[in-house]
């Protein structure tokens, strides 16, 4: 959606094409009835600059947003909040006021900011050895925060994504803060951006499957596309990889991308959300945990019928083996008792598990880049080239960069 937009913003004609029901692909929300929810929790975390510039471009009001500053929040008591004062105190002062660390902790994470710059080879896993953190940082900090944003363990996860985030981090205090969505998402990004696309005369066809993409004589054809006549000058593909993929099975100048697509690591990530009856305490907003198949707990912001609603999510593949929803529904349960005991069972619980949803950033990996060896034909998603994680911003940045990239085609020579 954010390269329709742009182009559209550029006085192009833009067809956008969607193959549910609903835009935002797994940022969507789902009706249930009684409650909605979406099809993952989403919060924005740390360096969403391109995101929030384009939600104020579409008029989308910033109190949309509940803006924490960033936390981590452990079972045993480490609590380690972003100073809002500027750099290089703010950093300082988040150390030297964190709750739970002693003195050599504290030194420990001196010692890991000064070797950011220098983290481009290697895991996680390596670079908290090479900076000696201790065990309490290790495990009640370093891991969860790297599961959490990079979606795979320390052992896995890239070293050079990991600093990438971290100096985002402690770039400035905006890029520390904690942005919660007060609406579902399909209402913060995709349902402006339609209307915004709507309003300028161009066209967001849902429920409209794309199966193959064709060059006839330099114009693009679309295969589910019954639009009579329609030719394109230029494509984005905006889809999953694996999708992507197959989408791109026409073109033989494209079988070494083809690989790399499906060849990309995926991780799937379920998301239980739990209705309660009554108040649910959690010692902060978001809390990371340690010693559970649940990684991430959080609480909803929004309470309906007097109905409390959390979200615990789980982000490996592996939690996920041999249990069925009612299995995990408990997990989570068990995770929120432990800050609230003698709690009743919730009223309401629901799974959503997306699979393949999530590009862990893991060392040696070549990501593809938006332009493709068939000229105007682009690629766009958060899979793509990128010093940082796969997320919303690097999604809405693989979209800008498609769209400038038609804009260059365009311009006279």
């Amino acid at each position: 959606m954010s390269a329709a937009v742009e182009l559209s913003r550029h006085e192009l004609d833009v067809t956008v094409f969607e193959s549910g029901s609903l835009l935002g692909g797994r940022a969507r929300v789902v009706d249930a009835g009684a409650y909605t929810y979406g099809n993952g929790e989403h919060f924005l975390a740390g360096a969403y600059s391109e995101t929030l510039r384009m939600l104020r471009a579409l008029g989308v009001a910033p109190k949309v947003f509940r803006r924490l500053p960033f936390a981590i929040h452990t079972p045993a008591g480490v609590q380690l909040t972003a100073s809002t004062a500027p750099a290089p105190f703010g950093p300082l002062l988040s150390v030297f006021r964190a709750r739970g660390l002693t003195l050599q902790d504290r030194l420990a994470m001196l010692r890991l900011k000064r070797a950011l710059r220098s983290a481009t080879e290697g895991s996680v896993a390596q670079l908290l050895v090479a900076t000696r953190q201790t065990t309490v940082l290790t495990e009640q900090v370093w891991k969860p925060f790297c599961l959490a944003v990079l979606g795979t363990t320390a052992d896995s996860a890239a070293a050079q994504a990991f600093a990438y985030v971290l100096r985002a981090y402690l770039r400035d205090s905006a890029s520390s803060e904690l942005l919660v969505p007060r609406v579902d998402m399909s209402e913060l990004l995709p349902v402006p951006a339609t209307l915004y696309l709507s309003r300028r005369g161009n066209s967001v066809r849902t429920l409209t499957r794309i199966e193959r993409i064709r060059l006839e004589s330099g114009r693009f054809t679309l295969d589910g596309d019954y639009g009579e006549g329609s030719h394109y000058s230029h494509v984005i593909v905006a889809t999953q990889a694996d999708t992507a993929a197959w989408l791109l099975s026409g073109f033989d100048s494209l079988t070494l991308l083809r690989n790399q697509l499906q060849a990309l690591p995926t991780e799937d990530i379920s998301t239980i959300y739990l209705a309660y009856p009554c108040a649910v305490s959690l010692p902060g907003p978001i809390i990371q945990m340690t010693d559970s198949i649940v990684h991430t707990v959080t609480r909803r912001d929004r309470t309906i019928h007097g109905v409390q609603e959390l979200a615990a999510i789980i982000r490996t593949r592996d939690a996920h083996r041999d249990r069925t929803d009612d299995d995990l529904a408990l997990e989570a349960h068990k995770v929120v008792e432990r800050f609230n005991p003698h709690l009743v069972m919730p009223n309401w619980t629901k799974v959503v598990t997306e699979r393949n949803a999530i590009y862990p950033a893991t060392p040696g990996v070549i990501r593809p880049r938006t332009i493709t060896a068939v000229p105007n034909l682009l690629l766009a998603g958060d899979y793509l080239e990128s010093p940082g994680p796969a997320n919303i911003e690097t999604a809405v940045c693989a979209g800008l960069a498609a769209a400038r990239q038609i804009l260059r085609s365009l311009r006279p020579a």
